[in-house]
């Protein structure tokens, strides 16, 4: 389904979205973003694939790779974020340093950081007492804040301890065009507002045209444009979009989420993964390139304790076990077969890691 202009103009926008992961931390945590994908292991050893962004980061310029390879290694590091042109390391200490394109001053130094999120056009940071402070803000943009979550450079949400959704950009089922057409309600906001439906929230995630919810009842609520059935409701086709959270259906028992563009991952409790959404390049791993509208099992992929998406069409999962899977887009060679090209459309381990323990 072609995209509107919007939306194709988005696809070019590097955004790695997760949410805070539910692995135990000797399992590592998985960062993609762009045609990159990076994991971080505990012992601040930090593996890179695909996109040569990722590289050039790290000093390690060059071409894409597509295979594994370790590119940093630096003790006391916790989190990592990436957009494909910028990234940031957070420290245990708290502090979290910004190196590439948008980290202005480059490099970016930050202090007292909870949580941080370089995968939009700026760097935001979640500092001491909940406080969300994006790019140069010398006031906090928002406060009460539990995590945040940033889709390229159209919105920056977070999650506040009252377990609410907050956003600044652009609205959800929204285009720019919108307030000229409808002549009401601006479609971009400056300060953040709550989105209205959302309750009893556990965690958040914010794609580039849609968002979805984990609430406490385990079951998982989006928002947004739904062209290709990335909210799991059951319907699609351009122009629908929902302004209010929608159920995706018969999802349950939900722990963790992850979404790229446009489709939606969902982790259960039983270590299994739903997906449902747009898969030209097999970003569903079901095996085929035919979207879903409801939510459906990847076939074979279990043991799961964290997953990734990113708005470049491909998706990663860690399973307890250590072992890291990969599928979709690989062009640059970000799934990790040891060979750039060809779309992967089932789950595929990554070529390079170090052996699991």
């Amino acid at each position: 389904m072609a995209p509107s202009t919007a939306q194709a103009a988005a696809q070019t926008a590097a955004a790695a979205v997760v949410v805070t992961p539910v692995a135990a931390p000797k399992h590592g945590r998985l960062v993609l973003g762009g045609m990159a994908s990076m994991i971080v292991y505990p012992t601040g050893e930090v593996y890179a694939w695909g996109g040569a962004g990722a590289f050039n980061i790290f000093g390690r310029g060059g071409l894409s790779r597509p295979k594994a390879e370790l590119v940093e290694k630096v003790r006391g590091i916790q989190d990592y974020s990436l957009n494909g042109v910028h990234g940031c390391a957070l420290y245990s200490d708290g502090h979290a340093t910004c190196v590439g394109a948008f980290a202005v001053p480059n490099p970016m130094q930050w202090q007292e950081v909870e949580s941080i999120d370089a995968s939009g056009s700026a760097v935001c940071a979640v500092r001491h007492g909940g406080k969300l402070f994006c790019g140069l803000d010398r006031k906090p943009v928002l406060d009460g804040v539990q995590s945040l979550t940033v889709a390229s450079s159209k919105r920056v949400c977070a999650m506040r301890t009252n377990a609410t959704v907050w956003c600044r950009g652009l609205r959800f089922g929204r285009t720019y065009e919108y307030e000229e057409r409808a002549g009401f309600e601006p479609a971009y906001t400056e300060k953040p507002i709550e989105i209205r439906g959302f309750r009893d929230v556990v965690s958040f995630v914010n794609g580039i045209d849609h968002g979805c919810a984990i609430v406490q009842s385990g079951e998982v609520y989006c928002i947004g444009f739904g062209e290709s059935g990335q909210l799991g409701n059951g319907k699609y086709g351009a122009p629908y979009a929902e302004i209010k959270p929608v159920a995706a259906r018969g999802v349950t028992n939900a722990i963790e989420l992850a979404i790229g563009y446009p489709f939606t991952l969902v982790l259960r409790k039983d270590g299994t993964v739903l997906a449902f959404g747009g898969n030209d390049n097999g970003e569903l791993g079901l095996g085929d390139r035919k979207q879903r509208t409801i939510p459906e099992v990847i076939p074979g992929l279990d043991h799961v304790v964290h997953i990734a998406a990113s708005d470049s069409h491909h998706a990663c999962a860690l399973r307890e076990n250590g072992v890291v899977l990969c599928w979709g887009a690989n062009g640059l060679g970000q799934v990790g077969t040891g060979a750039a090209g060809f779309a992967v459309n089932v789950p595929t381990a990554v070529v390079g890691l170090p052996a699991p323990k």
